[in-house]
């Protein structure tokens, strides 16, 4: 956290938004869908991290199991924003930025333009996911289950 004296308030590091904005990815990924101006903000964000904390983001990604994710932005964000290597965080996937490229382009920002059968929540949504980021997609269903209840437990409380 950066408390900002002069100006009277704190904002979260670089660092800590290199992670949070990829979680937000990922759940905009498994949900909805990720619109591109996700990836232009995160470009600017990989921008900004300083060596010690790519070095020490690299084993967090891991430890969150976000690295795969990572590893396919960087590839797009090599591809379509000519992000330079040193600024990437994760060695490019091409095969999982194909992906996620794809999954951007016929979906765009929270599926809204998808012309397919994957919209949200949608069994083919999930089964077109499973093989890319199965432990997220197998927890969907409990997740929501669990949700929903503490949900109406909670509603009028």
């Amino acid at each position: 956290m950066v408390v900002n004296e002069r100006l009277g308030f704190a904002y979260p590091t670089v660092g800590f938004n290199a992670i949070y904005s990829l979680v937000h990815l990922y759940h905009h990924l498994i949900e909805e869908g990720i619109g591109i101006r996700h990836l232009v903000d995160y470009y600017y964000i990989v921008m900004a991290l300083s060596a010690d904390d790519k070095r020490i983001l690299e084993g967090e990604l891991k430890r969150f199991g976000l690295f795969r994710l990572a590893e396919a932005v960087m590839w797009i964000l090599g591809k379509v924003c000519a992000l330079k290597p040193e600024y990437m965080i994760a060695n490019p996937n091409e095969k999982e930025g194909r992906f996620l490229f794809d999954e951007i382009l016929s979906g765009g920002n929270f599926g809204h333009h998808r012309k397919d059968e994957r919209k949200r929540n949608s069994l083919t949504r999930y089964m077109a996911l499973l093989p890319h980021y199965s432990q997220e997609v197998l927890w969907v269903v409990p997740w929501k289950m669990w949700h929903r209840s503490w949900m109406l437990l909670h509603k009028n409380g």
